[in-house]
């Protein structure tokens, strides 16, 4: 595509949009991760999850998700290292995994 001979308002149109279609993929990937996520928690408690809401309450599962997902040194072992705390993730993350 030759973009020398388009109006720049569909060019910034153009170049707009391919920024929203980049957004939505990466939403996409957060999204199905999210529900793998979820997917581990109910599998381990089965209905009690849902009942006592323990989604985000069992650093092993946490830990379970990151090895069997392979999701070490990502944005979310990040966020997870955030919500147990930096010392008692590493603890537990070295002693068990």
């Amino acid at each position: 595509m030759n973009f020398d001979k388009l109006p720049n308002d569909i060019i910034i149109k153009i170049l707009h949009q391919n920024k929203i279609n980049k957004q939505n993929e990466i939403y996409k990937k957060r999204h199905n991760l999210f529900i793998k996520y979820l997917n581990y928690y109910i599998d381990e408690h089965g209905e009690s999850c849902a009942e006592n809401m323990f989604i985000g309450k069992d650093i092993r599962t946490d830990c379970e998700f990151l090895e069997y997902e392979e999701m070490w040194g990502t944005s979310f072992e990040k966020a997870i290292e955030l919500k147990w705390g930096k010392e008692s993730f590493k603890d537990f993350a070295d002693n068990n995994f």
